[in-house]
């Protein structure tokens, strides 16, 4: 008699959605729930069963017919309530029927006398790194610390990039988020483990394969046949420079940017290790993006030539070369150049800027030395107290700070609204979606309206991109 459990979960990723997972083992211990899913995971129904591999099946069948499968074929979406009912219902009434040997359906045994259905559906367990890979859309993994089993991994996908494994996502949560698109067999002449892509009908099984039906994974077995045979300590790890940013592309590729230059780079599979992945940029190259509009949109907004020639000073500073200590102050109200940088940072290297929080006033918490801090200050702040705080962010070796606070203005809003309005046509021109530029361009004084017009990646954000390089 084959005993195990059988469950219903809501996998830590779906926590907050309606989307649950079916699963079982064909062990009565929780080692398959403690390890195979990573911590916050909820646990809806455990229960111990016999033959939790067909129960499983039998479940999966009726859920098909009531919920929405949204992957491989475990994972499904609908009102929690009922699926639990549903749940119970199914195994309330089929486990007693499969508590007889002679209702047992799975066979390991590869003689050929046996049934067509003996013969083809068969129970696995995956123990092997090499066997996981089968089962799997992880190409390659790399261990550099046995010990703690971190390192790097990349998936089958010719846009991938290398992935860390390490404290926060750790191997055995990796190997667990399996794929499902494929479909094993044992090949009964090498008596060697395959399978076919469920996506490319034209590769048939043939009568010289048995389909394994059933998966069983061992997590624990596959981590440590990874370590044993993925380690490399010889490993050569790439370091980007201060002014190199790892991005996609819109083809879902990666590259590096190289802001000195203005050029992209393939990163050619290295592993980056101070990495800091940025967004989506869309371009074609930099050579043909013009940034005499960006000149010209800004010069349209500030009021004092040589504010302008500051902020793009601090720009440089950022995302090229740090060649001086800036401090830059914006207006708090409408502060649309620390905005619009802001936005630009977080798209192209997220872990450089760090958002000052004066409530909390702890300057214990800025971490990851950024390249930029940004400190709102409302108009109750003192001049003293600006300058107090700005003091202990220098002290941290912090060379570029900017500060929203209640000056003067810097900017003439109207004069820009109307720049907007009379040169619609050139900037449309110069973004690379146009028809979405041509869209948020009304004619009306609202300065919230123009606030998208370097923010948005597929408009003349990497004009803006190429001005603050230049």
């Amino acid at each position: 008699m084959l005993k195990g459990i059988i469950y219903l979960i809501q996998p830590v990723e779906l926590v907050g959605t309606n989307r649950y997972k079916i699963g079982c083992s064909n062990t009565p211990d929780l080692k398959r729930c403690n390890y195979g899913y990573k911590k916050g995971s909820r646990y809806i129904c455990i229960m111990e069963c016999n033959n939790p591999l067909e129960l499983e099946k039998k479940i999966k069948d009726e859920f098909n017919k009531l919920f929405k499968l949204i992957g491989g074929r475990e994972y499904f979406e609908g009102d929690e309530t009922i699926m639990k009912q549903t749940f119970l219902k199914i195994i309330k009434k089929y486990d007693y029927i499969l508590d007889s040997s002679e209702n047992i359906i799975f066979n390991n045994s590869s003689d050929e006398s046996e049934s067509s259905n003996s013969d083809n559906e068969l129970l696995y367990e995956i123990t092997t790194y090499e066997d996981f890979l089968l089962t799997s859309d992880i190409e390659k993994i790399i261990i550099i610390n046995r010990k703690l089993k971190y390192g790097y991994l990349k998936f089958n996908n010719p846009c991938s990039r290398w992935y860390e494994i390490n404290e926060h996502e750790d191997l055995l949560g990796w190997i667990v988020d399996h794929n499902d698109k494929y479909t094993l067999c044992i090949d009964k002449k090498t008596n060697t483990l395959c399978r076919f892509d469920k996506s490319k009908p034209e590769k048939n099984i043939t009568n010289r394969h048995k389909i394994i039906e059933y998966i069983n994974y061992d997590f624990n077995k596959i981590c440590d046949d990874i370590c044993a045979k993925c380690y490399n300590k010889d490993i050569i790890l790439d370091e980007l420079n201060y002014y190199e940013y790892f991005v996609g592309r819109q083809d879902g590729s990666y590259c590096i940017l190289d802001a000195k230059k203005l050029k992209i780079i393939n990163h050619d599979d290295k592993i980056i290790t101070n990495e800091n992945i940025g967004g989506i940029l869309y371009f074609n190259n930099f050579e043909n993006i013009n940034i005499d509009i960006v000149d010209a949109i800004l010069n349209s907004l500030i009021i004092d030539s040589n504010i302008l020639t500051e902020y793009k000073k601090l720009c440089y500073n950022i995302i090229v070369e740090q060649k001086q200590e800036i401090i830059f102050y914006d207006d708090i109200t409408y502060p649309l150049l620390s905005n619009w940088l802001e936005n630009l940072l977080n798209t192209i290297s997220p872990k450089s800027i760090y958002n000052y929080d004066i409530d909390k006033d702890n300057i214990k918490l800025i971490k990851n030395n950024p390249k930029v801090i940004f400190i709102d200050m409302n108009s109750g702040i003192l001049d003293i107290e600006i300058k107090r705080i700005i003091n202990k962010v220098r002290k941290l070796g912090i060379k570029n700070i900017v500060v929203k606070n209640k000056t003067k203005t810097i900017y003439d809003y109207k004069s820009y609204i109307d720049f907007i309005n009379y040169n619609k046509v050139n900037i449309i021109e110069n973004a690379y979606n146009k028809e979405r530029m041509e869209a948020l361009l009304p004619i009306h004084d609202k300065i919230t309206t123009y606030e998208n017009i370097f923010y948005k990646k597929d408009l003349i954000f990497i004009n803006y991109l190429k001005w603050c390089c230049s």
